[in-house]
């Protein structure tokens, strides 16, 4: 049979039609495949989040015995499973695998408790992102690495560092920037906002203010690793705006 015999139309018509059919064919199967990931992604979260009730109310028995927690709210329970994916939280810094972090959406605090050893290792504020529609699965699923969820919950929170101001008691000068130094070497999960001198330069103990009243334990904390002593702001002295936590330096710090 010659070349000219094949008629070209009719073969060009059968080979979109292949195309089309195929193509049909292997979007179908994708489609398939992207729809099963997608509610296996589903089915896990959803899996995540059936610890029964009895077992949270247990969990925050136990915490409430150790510090006060928020009244009126049932708190996000979370376990620690992956320290990899939450290594650039300062928060999780004492964390170890299994530990359990107690999330209030409302009052805007998180506890990370540790079961074992009965003990509360971090508290701090929140900021809680808002996600949109299309990436709130998403996100879900990111962090469900790092973080199991045992509870329904609100969108994964940061921890926003507790903020301090530093103020120089003394005729000292750069005193402040030597104690942030020392500071931030040995507590996590803090941010100093301001250094600065203050009213009075006769301060002989240095002194921590928990100017906010929400944060006890951080205080008791950087008391105990500084050597400060827990007070209440001096009358002399102005509550500094935007900080959780005042410390004085007086002349024990030289």
């Amino acid at each position: 049979m010659s070349l000219k015999d094949y008629d070209f139309k009719k073969i060009g018509i059968f080979l979109s039609v292949s195309f089309i059919l195929i193509g049909g064919i292997i979007g179908a199967v994708s489609g398939i495949y992207y729809f099963n990931k997608f509610k296996g992604a589903e089915k896990r979260l959803r899996e995540a989040s059936l610890t029964s009730q009895e077992s949270v109310d247990s969990l925050v028995a136990k915490v409430a015995k150790l510090i006060k927690l928020p009244e009126g709210e049932i708190p996000t329970v979370a376990t620690v499973s992956d320290l990899a994916r939450l290594k650039d939280q300062p928060f999780f810094n004492k964390a170890k695998v299994g530990d359990k972090v107690l999330i209030y959406t409302q009052a805007k605090k998180a506890f990370l408790y540790d079961p074992v050893n009965n003990l509360i290792l971090e508290v701090g504020p929140l900021v809680i992102p808002t996600p949109t529609p299309q990436t709130a699965l998403a996100s879900a699923s990111a962090n469900i690495a790092g973080l199991s969820t045992e509870a329904p919950r609100s969108p994964t929170p940061s921890v926003k560092p507790v903020s301090i101001t530093i103020y120089n008691g003394t005729d000292t000068g750069n005193l402040a920037n030597r104690f942030e130094n020392d500071l931030t070497a040995k507590i996590n999960n803090i941010k100093v906002i301001e250094k600065s001198n203050s009213q009075k330069k006769d301060y002989t103990k240095s002194i921590i203010v928990d100017i906010t009243g929400k944060n006890s334990i951080k205080t008791e904390e950087i008391a105990k690793s500084l050597n400060l002593t827990s007070s209440a702001l001096p009358s002399d002295e102005k509550s500094p705006l935007g900080t959780d936590i005042l410390i004085i330096l007086g002349t024990d710090r030289i």
